[in-house]
């Protein structure tokens, strides 16, 4: 099993955290083989660091966009203009082949899996909790998106898709997991267990719930759980969700701004400290351990993974 750690190379990040060599040096020393890589359009180097896994870009809100729904996207964004620039793309043709292209480039840095979220949500679902579409619509727009993105792809990159809160793919039921994966024709796919996102799927409030609540669902999945093959390992416990209100005509730019507050505010990534979460990475067995954490600083991050570690009994594994 690969010990990971989830990190973005943005300047911003890898600055705050004391440069390209200090974040490489607390990768050496916290015990991780590599990381999975959120990867910008301008990134800086992390030198010596392997990349097992890159996080793919994620857009919340897509199946209108897929769809070419233009009243819907109006709706949503006040103008074309502000959806293109979200998407940065003009068509789903161009979304598709920047999806294609990415993945080529996971390819080339030597990547063996890339994650997707598969889920949609909008602005105002945030706190209406009112969804235009079911687990199963959002399920199969991303299966005819994989399909078109993987026709004819041969990389070795595995695919691997992550459980989420909002509608689409919580890994919660049965039903919409095994649609996804009969559905790609793409070989190389699986899961990738979000730890948070599953505790606040199921609106459990405490470790030890969550520990029971996820252990149900791995087998509630039966012999899908062996397509289990990455965990983000985080918890929500302790999060303060903000209380998002805004006025029904409030622009664009204020509507996206809360809603990523919002959605920062209920998902923290803090550690998992209830001993009871390596009962559930013995019951995933996971290929990938991707600890998927908030933290600024070398310092803090040290501290955290030592926490992580002892929760896990990683000297005894």
């Amino acid at each position: 099993m690969y010990k990971l750690l989830s990190i973005s190379d943005d300047p911003w990040t890898i600055g705050r955290l004391g440069g390209p060599e200090a974040v490489a040096a607390a990768i050496r020393e916290n015990g991780f083989d590599g990381i999975e890589l959120m990867r910008w359009h301008d990134p800086l180097p992390v030198p010596g660091v392997r990349i097992v896994g890159r996080h793919m870009p994620y857009w919340p809100t897509c199946l209108d966009f897929l769809r070419g729904n233009e009243r819907e996207l109006l709706r949503q964004f006040d103008s074309m203009d502000n959806a293109r620039q979200y998407y940065s793309a003009a068509s789903r043709e161009d979304f598709v082949r920047q999806r294609r292209a990415e993945l080529e480039e996971a390819a080339a840095m030597g990547a063996e899996y890339a994650v997707f979220h598969v889920t949609h949500v909008e602005m105002e679902h945030c706190f209406t909790h009112l969804f235009t579409y079911s687990d199963a619509e959002i399920v199969q727009a991303f299966v005819d998106l994989i399909n078109e993105v993987t026709q004819g792809l041969e990389n070795g990159v595995t695919l691997l898709f992550e459980n989420h809160w909002f509608p689409g793919l919580r890994l919660t039921d049965r039903t919409p997991a095994e649609a996804l994966m009969t559905g790609l024709i793409y070989p190389r796919k699986g899961f990738v267990l979000d730890i948070s996102h599953m505790m606040l799927a199921e609106g459990v409030g405490t470790e030890p719930e969550a520990v029971d609540a996820i252990l149900k669902n791995i087998e509630c999945l039966g012999d899908l759980a062996k397509s289990i093959r990455a965990v983000h390992l985080n918890s929500a416990t302790g999060a303060q969700p903000l209380d998002m209100r805004y006025p029904a005509d409030a622009p664009y730019e204020m509507r996206l701004a809360e809603s990523f507050r919002y959605v920062g505010s209920i998902d923290p990534h803090k550690p998992f400290f209830h001993d009871g979460i390596r009962r559930v990475i013995e019951a995933a067995n996971p290929e990938y351990l991707v600890y998927e954490l908030s933290f600024d600083s070398v310092q803090q991050l040290s501290d955290i993974v030592r926490k992580q570690d002892n929760a896990l009994k990683v000297d005894a594994w």
